[in-house]
């Protein structure tokens, strides 16, 4: 008898092992992400004749527009006025209602554009999505689908997630916010968009006639956009800590309601499901109080009311992934053109601050640049590739590379590569390397309506004879063109700036100076001796500087210039090296 239950028990055993071992699938590319990035990588991918998966946690395709409600387009045009980002994007910006636009048209896109590609298979609603690894080889990912547990094979993955979560958790290296220029790992400020009610047809058309002919030039209207208002960094006095009220993008929808991408919320870890907790119940809080303000405050606003707040917030910045090549601010400000060129940029570099008080930091802008197919294989592990916010850019580079026709381009390019890799039966890596398939990927992007040209264009402030300081404070945010790329280096300059400059330099770029300069505060103009004083304990930097014409070249008297401070701080650095 006992020999019957053993063998029962065995077989009981063995039946469900067999249960829950996972049920493998295979597929030529996976793309996991359900962002506009990973929309376009997967269409490319199945154009290109590649059996696709493309899957997600989340329960709609859209990502940042459909969930995080980001309904107003950053568009990146070149020198002549030509969309630089075409391709998928463009098939997708031609069937929606402009650079504003209905939340609900994308997601109608959308779908239509997945549907209609037989190679691609959507898996939405998806759990515990995690990269299966072997001797740093990705070898597809394991997911589990309506409560059954997957193993879904691919010879390629695309890591199209906004944070590349698949690429962090398969070990690819990264930096994270803007711990690469020294500063914090949180990054930018997040952004609860909410949606208005009560702004009737002739209030939008006072809103935007008020923001057309205000003294602002960086405000305005056209036709269901609306952006101004700057002064609600001052005017509007948050109730708690961390919180601000910026001004106002304003994006009508069709139904009549008015989509407001305004409220920061700052200092959240955005890979951390409690901290982002934190920053939607901060902004609910908030708009108890913005409400009443922007009735009293806006023409055209005494009837709004709340409607509702964005599923997801809008996280500007989190992974910076460590690639073959990371795209630099000098990259993008130089106008750089790369041989394996991907994609076209041209957005200024947008950067919201990290703390309340700070306005919107525009470091320059950018004429036109290129993106390399280097800057979207992540180093270590094989098999993957980037399509997102996170991949190869440096924290000040992704102030423009981040917008999402950029990324849009980008996935495109990645699910092109990943479908040319495998029919060569190589890596991306390997491709990468070889000129001769490089310039097929260009060839097959172009031909699917993809704008890649070569291009030389020199940006003037190069030719400036303080272009290498610019350059040392550019590297760190510590000074911003903003979009005339005007650096104002001829203007006289503060003690107080001086010391701020001089204070970061050493803490972000590590420099190893005994000062301690406190004259912050000072709005007196910066003299020879002032940079003397601050630099007595290291006489060894005052010896080299001497060398330089630039400061045998200094007037005791004159105060210096911005541009004097940038090229003397270069040779400082120089001196530490």
């Amino acid at each position: 008898m006992k020999y019957g239950i053993t063998l029962v028990l065995i077989l009981s055993l063995l039946l469900t092992g067999c249960h829950n071992r996972p049920t493998a699938v295979d597929y030529d590319i996976i793309v996991v992400g359900s962002d506009p990035e990973a929309i376009a990588a997967a269409l490319a991918a199945a154009r290109s004749g590649a059996k696709t998966l493309l899957i997600d946690s989340r329960e709609k395709l859209g990502g940042l527009f459909t969930l995080g409600w980001l309904n107003f387009l950053d568009m990146n045009y070149g020198p002549d006025w030509t969309l630089l980002t075409q391709g998928i994007f463009a098939e997708f910006f031609n069937q929606i209602e402009g650079i504003s636009f209905n939340i609900t048209t994308a997601e109608k896109v959308f779908n239509k554009m997945v549907a209609a590609e037989e190679n691609i298979s959507l898996k939405l609603n998806a759990e515990d999505i995690k990269p299966v690894v072997q001797n740093n080889k990705l070898l597809g990912i394991s997911a589990v689908i309506d409560d059954r547990k997957y193993q879904l094979n691919a010879a390629q993955v695309i890591d199209a997630t906004q944070d590349c979560d698949i690429a962090a958790a398969a070990g690819v290296p990264f930096t994270q916010g803007q711990e690469d220029i020294g500063g914090p790992t949180y990054g930018m400020a997040v952004t609860q968009v909410f949606k208005l009610g009560g702004i009737k047809i002739e209030d939008w058309v006072l809103l935007s006639d008020y923001l057309n002919t205000d003294d602002d030039p960086e405000s305005g209207a056209s036709g269901n956009s609306i952006w101004g208002f700057a002064r609600f960094y001052n005017d509007y006095q948050a109730s708690q800590d961390n919180v601000q009220l910026r001004g106002l993008n304003l994006a009508r929808q069709t139904d009549g309601c008015v989509m407001v991408n305004a409220l920061q919320i700052f200092q959240i870890d955005p890979l951390s499901e409690q901290s982002k907790q934190l920053a939607r119940q901060k902004a609910l809080t908030e708009l108890e109080h913005i409400i009443p303000f922007l009735k009293k405050e806006v023409p055209g606003m005494d009837n709004i009311e709340l409607l509702a707040v964005a599923p997801e917030l809008y996280i500007r910045e989190s992974r910076h992934m460590q690639t073959e090549y990371r795209l630099t601010i000098d990259d993008v400000l130089e106008n750089t053109d790369f041989s394996d060129r991907i994609a076209l940029g041209s957005y200024p570099v947008d950067m919201q601050g990290t703390e309340p008080g700070q306005d919107v930091i525009i470091i320059g802008n950018p004429a036109q640049y290129a993106i390399p197919l280097r800057s979207i294989i992540p180093l270590q592990i094989e098999n993957l590739l980037l399509a997102s916010r996170s991949a190869g850019y440096d924290s000040l580079a992704h102030g423009s590379a981040r917008m999402v026709p950029i990324g849009m381009c980008t996935g495109e390019a990645a699910g092109t590569a990943a479908a040319l890799a495998l029919e060569n039966k190589i890596s991306v890596r390997e491709l990468a390397k070889d000129t001769v398939l490089v310039q097929q990927l260009q060839e097959k992007l172009i031909a699917n309506g993809a704008y890649l040209p070569e291009f030389n264009i020199t940006a003037p402030i190069t030719e400036n004879p303080y272009y290498n300081g610019l350059k040392l404070l550019r590297k760190y945010g510590l000074i911003q063109g903003r979009y005339q790329n005007n650096y104002r280096l001829d203007d006289q300059v503060t003690i107080g700036e001086y010391s701020r400059v001089l204070n970061n330099l050493i803490a972000k770029d590590q420099w190893d100076l005994p000062v301690d300069y406190h004259k912050s505060e000072s709005t007196e103009y910066l003299l020879k001796q002032d940079i003397e004083e601050s630099l007595e304990h290291a006489p060894q930097i005052l010896s080299l500087l001497n060398q330089h014409k630039i400061w045998s070249s200094l007037s005791a008297t004159k105060p210096l210039t911005r541009g004097e401070m940038a090229q003397i701080l270069y040779y400082c650095k120089l001196a530490l090296s």
